[in-house]
């Protein structure tokens, strides 16, 4: 307890008063901006000074988790993949906003905030790039993702098979590379089953079951129909 203790400490000590950047692709809640921003509560308590940007525009319930966690937000758009003509175009803008917000950590979530920061954070004041994977699709592996891959300050995945993923479709990293599985924020109940049954005019003796996730194509519920 007392070692537990005085790394708690240490690590606050570390961390207090800096800038952290957490990048998403998007304004949506889903499972990886979820879990950014359980990260960017827990960095708040720490002291630091946490930001969340969007590469995309358009509202989502990310705005109201940060609205109610007194963490600001900002929309600064980068899109990939796209053609290597347009790079300059999508990555200027970025790396000005990026230069701007003065960040000391950049955390990307996702495909396109990998690619964005990991091509561009070097020509800022970030001392700190992680690449945060969390899936085995959607990279190409082509010359742009390993470059922004190979220039990253460290990997973090939430799963040990997306490091095999990694290392063979964007090869081998001299980064340090950790595996940070999901955590998971457990609530009060809110209602009993017979409440919810009630609510959902579903009788006591059906049979529910329930998939947790978005309306995407990657999390496949057709599968999970012919299943049940």
């Amino acid at each position: 307890s007392r070692l537990r203790a005085n790394f708690s400490i240490s690590v606050k000590n570390s961390l207090e008063k800096k800038r952290i950047l957490l990048v998403f692709c998007s304004l949506e809640l889903g499972g990886a901006e979820r879990q950014g921003l359980h990260l960017a509560r827990y960095l708040k308590s720490l002291g630091c000074d946490v930001r969340v940007w969007s590469m995309q525009a358009g509202r989502g319930l990310v705005i109201e988790e940060c609205e109610a966690l007194g963490i600001p937000w900002d929309v600064h758009p980068f899109r990939w993949p796209c053609r290597k003509s347009s790079l300059l175009w999508n990555g200027w803008p970025f790396l000005r906003a990026l230069r701007r917000e003065s960040p000391d950590i950049i955390l990307p979530y996702t495909t396109w905030p990998n690619v964005g920061c990991g091509l561009t954070w070097r020509w800022t004041p970030a001392r700190i790039c992680f690449w945060g994977q969390r899936n085995i699709h959607g990279l190409r592996g082509d010359r742009v993702e390993r470059l922004a891959y190979r220039h990253v300050s460290g990997v973090i995945c939430n799963a040990e098979h997306e490091t095999g993923y990694l290392t063979h479709t964007l090869g081998k990293t001299t980064a340090p590379m950790f595996v940070v599985h999901n955590g998971l924020e457990l609530v009060p109940v809110r209602k009993t089953r017979t409440e919810w049954r009630s609510d959902l005019e579903v009788g006591e003796n059906a049979i529910m079951a329930v998939m947790v996730a978005n309306f995407r194509e990657q999390k496949d519920h057709p599968t999970l129909l012919c299943a049940w």
